[in-house]
């Protein structure tokens, strides 16, 4: 039996620039055809309202020693162990993690790209950070189950220090 994956929806539609929840879908362990560098293609499907919604994204973690912050960030977002050898293709698919999307041009049209991976704690503080300290009844990435405590969430969320937070 053949393997199958969800397409998501189709059309061209765009995810608004924010914070969603995403699971990863796909890992894929892959050189880059510019410059022959290792590289790591993640296929995340990005929820709203508890429901996989809107076009797949798809990030490219290249593993160089300038670029490697990206992938210590997913690390850190995903709570990964550390110092320890993983093979993203088996570990990653299924895991959810909090991504901070934006719409880039890239060969003249636009797309999702993913700026930051972080985890829940840390989302639900930036976005409370963005709406004036308070998040919203229901926000676009989850189905409103978890309105009631996230205000409570978000003042138990830990404070980062300038070491723990990974560059943008």
């Amino acid at each position: 039996m053949s393997k199958t994956f969800n397409t998501g929806t189709r059309g061209g539609n765009l995810h608004k620039d924010g914070i969603y929840q995403a699971e990863i879908q796909e890992a894929e362990v892959t050189v880059s055809q510019k410059s022959g560098n290792d590289m790591i293609k993640v296929q995340l499907a990005i929820f709203k309202d508890g429901q996989q919604r809107g076009n797949i994204v798809i990030d490219f973690l290249t593993m160089t020693d300038t670029a490697e912050w990206r992938w210590h960030q997913l690390m850190d977002a995903l709570d990964a162990p550390s110092n320890v050898d993983i093979d993203p293709e088996v570990w990653l698919p299924g895991k959810t993690v909090w991504v901070n999307l934006e719409t880039q041009e890239y060969n003249d049209e636009d797309q999702n790209k993913v700026k930051s991976y972080m985890n829940e704690a840390k989302a639900m503080k930036k976005m409370a950070k963005e709406n004036g300290g308070v998040l919203p009844d229901v926000i676009p990435n989850d189905s409103g189950n978890k309105a009631k405590s996230r205000n409570r969430a978000n003042s138990n969320a830990p404070e980062l220090s300038s070491e723990e937070r990974m560059p943008l």
